[in-house]
C-alpha cells in the first residue's frame, strides 16, 4: 500500500506539468474556439532551447525559452489562424491547420536537432523525505509553479479589464463583435497566456522526461483530453483533469509495465468520455431521468 501511495503522489506531482498545457489549450480554446494542437511542437521547441542554453546560463536560457515561444505562438495566431479564420465559417479548417502546423513543426524540430534526449543538469533531481514519502524535488518544483500559475491565470481573468474581456467574448464571439468590443486583443492575449505557460511546461518536461524533437507530443495529447473531459471552456476542470490523469498515470505502475502508462490514461479518458459526453463537470448538473425542475 505504501509503493500505491508513493506511485500516487509522485504521479500527482508530476501532473502539474499537464495542468500548465492544459490551462493554456483550455484558455486559447474558449476565447478562440481553436483546438492549438500546434502547442506541443512549441512545447518541445521550448525544451529543445532550454536544454540546448541551460549549461551557459539558466537566466539566459529561459528568457530565450520565452522568446522563441511568444514568436511561434504568436506567429501561429497572427500568420495562419486570423487570416485563414476571416475566409473561414467553420473552425474546422483552423484544426487542420493546426494540426498540420504540429506535423511540420516537430519535422523541423528533427531536422535542427538530435533524437537523442539531452537532460539539462540540476541538483533538484534528489529526493525529498516526506516521512516513508520519496519525493522528487523537480516534480515537487514542477506541481508548485503550476499551481502558482493556475492561481494567477484565475485571478487575472477575474480581476482585469482584459480577462473580463476574455470571458466575455469567450460567452458569445458573435455579440462581441455586434458591440464592437475588441474581440482580436483578447485572441491575442489568449494566445500570447499559452506561450508563457508553455515556458515552465517545456523547461520541466526537459528535466524530467528529457529534450528531443517529439517530447511534447504525448503531454500535449494527454493535456488536450484534459481540456475535453475538464468541460470545453472549463480551466478549473482541465487542471482538475490534468492532475488525475497525472494520479493514473503513477498508479499504473504499481501493477503494470511503464510502456502501459499512457494506454491506461486514455483508457480511462475513453471510459469517462462514454460516461459524460461533455465532460465531467456536467455531472454535477445532470439529474436523473423523470425529476423535474422547482419550477414546475
Amino acid at each position: 500500500m505504501h509503493e500505491l501511495l508513493q506511485l500516487a503522489v509522485g504521479g500527482l506531482f508530476l501532473g502539474g506539468i499537464y495542468v500548465l498545457i492544459a490551462i493554456g489549450m483550455s484558455t486559447i480554446l474558449s476565447v478562440t474556439g481553436i483546438l492549438h494542437i500546434a502547442h506541443g511542437a512549441n512545447l518541445s521547441l521550448c525544451a529543445l532551447t532550454f536544454s540546448a542554453l541551460a549549461s551557459t546560463n539558466i537566466l539566459i536560457a529561459v528568457l530565450a525559452t520565452t522568446a522563441v515561444s511568444l514568436a511561434f505562438t504568436m506567429a501561429s495566431y497572427e500568420f495562419l489562424y486570423r487570416p485563414i479564420g476571416n475566409r473561414q465559417t467553420t473552425l474546422f479548417p483552423l484544426f487542420l491547420v493546426s494540426f498540420g502546423l504540429w506535423i511540420v513543426g516537430s519535422s523541423v524540430l528533427t531536422l535542427i536537432f538530435s533524437a537523442t534526449a539531452s537532460h539539462p543538469r540540476t541538483s533538484l533531481n534528489s529526493t525529498l523525505d516526506v516521512g516513508w514519502l520519496h519525493l522528487l524535488k523537480i516534480n515537487l518544483l514542477a506541481f508548485g509553479v503550476a499551481i502558482a500559475c493556475y492561481a494567477a491565470t484565475r485571478l487575472f481573468l477575474a480581476k482585469t479589464m482584459t480577462g473580463s474581456l476574455m470571458r466575455a467574448v469567450a460567452c458569445n464571439r458573435d455579440m462581441a463583435d455586434v458591440w464592437g468590443m475588441p474581440r482580436r486583443r483578447a485572441e491575442r492575449v489568449a494566445f500570447a497566456m499559452a506561450a508563457l505557460l508553455a515556458v515552465p511546461a517545456g523547461i520541466f518536461v526537459a528535466y524530467t522526461l528529457g529534450a528531443y524533437p517529439t517530447v511534447g507530443d504525448t503531454p500535449l495529447l494527454i493535456a488536450f483530453s484534459t481540456v475535453i473531459l475538464g468541460g470545453v471552456g472549463s480551466i478549473a476542470g482541465a487542471a482538475g483533469a490534468a492532475l488525475l490523469f497525472g494520479v493514473i498515470q503513477g498508479v499504473a505502475l504499481w501493477k503494470l509495465p511503464a510502456t502501459w502508462q499512457d494506454g491506461v490514461v486514455f483508457a480511462v479518458f475513453l471510459l469517462l468520455i462514454l460516461i459524460s459526453p461533455r465532460g465531467l463537470a456536467t455531472l454535477r448538473t445532470r439529474r436523473p431521468a423523470g425529476t423535474r425542475s422547482a419550477s414546475k
